[in-house]
């Protein structure tokens, strides 16, 4: 699996983990109300509910962010290699970070 084949996996299963907490939200309020009890009754496990789609949106986000970025580095690879034959260690360092040893083709 290639990078962006991962990536789209990844965004999958986080909307279908946020869709499946709001579905057991609203599985609980309706539960709730079917039984009309009173709202203070389950409200800890809507707050944790609600909390957690919150985080889960914002780890949305951040692999939106990711998706972003990584655009702009195969961008930035595929110019370099279309117009200079290549991305220099140098230059794949400042794009992807000091630390990281890029990857070379084989022929």
């Amino acid at each position: 699996m290639n990078v962006a084949e991962q990536m789209w996996e990844s965004e999958r299963a986080n909307d279908l983990a946020i869709a499946s907490t709001a579905r057991l939200l609203a599985t609980a309020l309706d539960a709730r109300l079917q039984l009309r009890a009173g709202a203070c009754i389950g409200h800890g496990a809507v707050e944790a509910l609600a909390k957690t789609i919150s985080q889960q949106t914002a780890s949305r986000r951040a692999l939106l962010e990711a998706h972003d970025v990584l655009n702009d580095i195969k961008g930035i690879a595929v110019s370099a290699e279309e117009d200079f034959g290549g991305l220099s260690d140098k230059d794949a360092k400042k794009i992807l970070g000091a630390h990281v040893t890029p990857l070379r083709r084989v022929s």
